[in-house]
């Protein structure tokens, strides 16, 4: 009809062409007068016509503009666009979306057409296009949770997602946790998903899950403060005034007290990283202080410990007695021997007294060492020290005897302390 309406004017022209030359031959017959007639109704007749063919042709344009191209999908009009080419390109570019979308070189299973139409084209190609996405009948327009890039699932309404998702991250929380978040790229976005994505939460849940394809890992930051003891530190010093080999606390340490804050990171409550971030010291410690010796030691200094006096068996010991010779109460130990045997300074010490004037003692030699104590030995046959005189441990002081009250040859051994009689047993190292 257009190429009709745009040939009219060339057939009229022709005509009045005819027309004109048909008149012309006449009027040159019948003379000038009736010809300059005729030529006027001929110019009258062509104006009209003309008229005619420029009124056809813009009808033929305005007729032009109002052919539209409308896209059917399975028989229901989705949308008109201005040409065919376009209306293609709109169908070409949905079957590419489809087949990113379902993973796969898509072929429309319904029919999709392109018929002409009068009218105005009224759909955006964009729009066009997901309305032929979602006639289709392959594809729906949901919600999708996706996991690094993946579909794992979708659902109606985003807050279904959301709501599984944070269920997700509490279920690694604790009052401690200050913030979580997963470790993948896990995201709720509004787009076409193919039917083979699930819509059933219970499942995707459980893809989510330890072990599911599409696990995820919660990162949960933890921030603790508590109170911790501080330990005290250990400062050792040099004594001039303590032998080498002794000394010992001078000063004992305290613990002090911290408030520290601590954070944690754990992966599905897996310990990832443990850090003390901040301490305030509420009480500091105090430190210990330990002498040490530097003091040569001489020879008749006391070590504070003691040996056995001689040799011999311990005939009797320290405490009460069943006895016809001497006390009942007995202040130390007996330890039999040979007359003459050597008895030895049990320890170090300065001499106070050597005699007999405590007559059930007989001979006695009193040792007094650098602790305070004194140590007694008695019923010697001959002492062989002097008062004053300083002794070493080990150093023969005196002769096994028998003086004094005493049944046989024996050294009475004792040990007061602070001027009590002690177990000498008790006191001994060796």
């Amino acid at each position: 009809m257009i190429h009709k309406v745009k040939a009219l004017p060339r057939a009229v022209r022709a005509a009045m062409l005819r027309m004109w030359r048909f008149q012309a031959t006449k009027i040159r017959e019948r003379g000038r007068p009736r010809a300059a007639r005729v030529h006027g109704r001929v110019m009258r007749i062509s104006a009209y016509l003309s008229a005619v063919c420029v009124a056809a042709v813009s009808v033929g344009l305005i007729m032009n503009s109002m052919i539209c191209y409308a896209i059917y999908v399975g028989g229901e009009p989705v949308g008109t666009v201005s040409s065919i080419a376009e209306a293609g390109a709109v169908i070409d570019r949905a079957q590419r979306r489809l087949t990113e979308i379902l993973g796969y070189e898509y072929a429309y299973t319904t029919t999709v057409s392109v018929t002409p139409d009068l009218g105005v084209a009224t759909s955006a190609p964009e729009a066009l296009e997901d309305a032929v996405l979602l006639n289709v009948g392959d594809v729906e327009l949901l919600y999708a949770l996706e996991v690094n890039g993946e579909a794992v699932g979708a659902a109606e309404d985003r807050e279904t997602l959301a709501t599984l998702l944070r269920g997700i991250r509490d279920a690694y929380a604790t009052d401690e946790t200050v913030s979580s978040r997963f470790l993948e790229q896990v995201s709720i976005s509004r787009r076409y998903i193919g039917a083979g994505v699930t819509r059933d939460i219970s499942e995707i849940k459980a893809s989510l899950a330890p072990g599911g394809e599409y696990a995820l890992t919660v990162r949960c930051l933890e921030r603790t403060t508590a109170s911790v003891p501080l330990p005290f530190e250990i400062e050792y010093y040099d004594d001039g005034e303590v032998y080498i080999g002794e000394g010992g606390v001078v000063s004992e340490g305290r613990s002090g007290v911290a408030l520290v804050t601590t954070e944690r990171v754990l992966h599905n409550n897996t310990l990832v990283s443990e850090n003390e971030i901040e301490q305030t010291v509420l009480t500091a410690p105090v430190p210990e202080r330990v002498a040490v010796g530097v003091r040569e030691r001489p020879p008749t200094a006391s070590y504070g410990e003691y040996v056995l006096p001689a040799d011999g068996k311990i005939t009797s010991f320290f405490g009460f007695r069943r006895t016809t010779i001497g006390s009942s109460n007995h202040q130390g130990i007996d330890i039999s021997g040979k007359l003459g045997q050597e008895i030895w300074a049990s320890d170090g010490g300065e001499v106070i007294y050597a005699g007999s004037k405590y007559s059930g003692y007989g001979q006695i030699v009193q040792v007094l060492h650098d602790n305070g104590d004194v140590t007694y030995y008695a019923h010697c046959s001959k002492l062989l020290v002097s008062e004053g005189e300083r002794v070493a441990r080990g150093q023969t002081i005196a002769l096994m005897g028998r003086t004094g009250v005493a049944s046989g040859v024996h050294c009475h051994f004792e040990i007061r302390v602070d001027g009590v009689p002690v177990d000498p047993l008790k006191l001994l190292s060796l």
